[in-house]
Formats: structure tokens, sequence, C-alpha cells
């Protein structure tokens, strides 16, 4: 039983964000885009996994600082696109 509860304890956030995906994939003007991205996010998130246990989960907290900032300042650029173009 509670192997059962610690599986779906660690499953339940994968649903969740299927789910939000799914809906927020129906309703975006340029699907092939957002797959894109989904799956570029993937191809980081490996790729910042691994990144983690180089740098080490004492300075872990600097690197999603940066992406943070990144992030930031990458929505900041959207800003000023056309409508037509931004992902928003």
């Amino acid at each position: 039983m509670r192997s059962i509860l610690s599986s779906l304890f660690v499953a339940l956030p994968l649903l969740f964000a299927g789910v939000i995906f799914a809906y927020h994939l129906r309703s975006t003007p340029q699907p092939e885009a957002a797959l894109g991205y989904n799956l570029l996010g993937a191809v980081l998130g490996g790729f910042l996994e691994y990144t983690a246990m180089i740098v080490g989960l004492n300075k872990l907290h600097l690197l999603a600082v940066t992406f943070y900032m990144l992030a930031y300042l990458t929505t900041l650029g959207f800003k000023s696109l056309p409508k037509s173009l931004s992902f928003h």
C-alpha cells in the first residue's frame, strides 16, 4: 500500500502537467511552435539535470537564478514583438 501511494505521489505532477499542456496546446494558434518549445524545454531540462550533477547541489540555486533571469529577460523581449509573432 505504501508503494502505491508513493507512486501516485510521484506521478500526479506529471498528470497535471500533461493536462495543463494539452489544454494550452488546444488553444494556441501555432501548435507546432508550442510542441517545439516543449521539446526544447525537455532537452534543456535533461541538460540541466546533468549540469546539476557536475556543479553540485550546493551551487544549484545559482543555476536556477541564472535561468529565471534569462526567462525574465526573454519575456521582456517578446513584449516588444508584434502581436502576430508573439506566442502569448
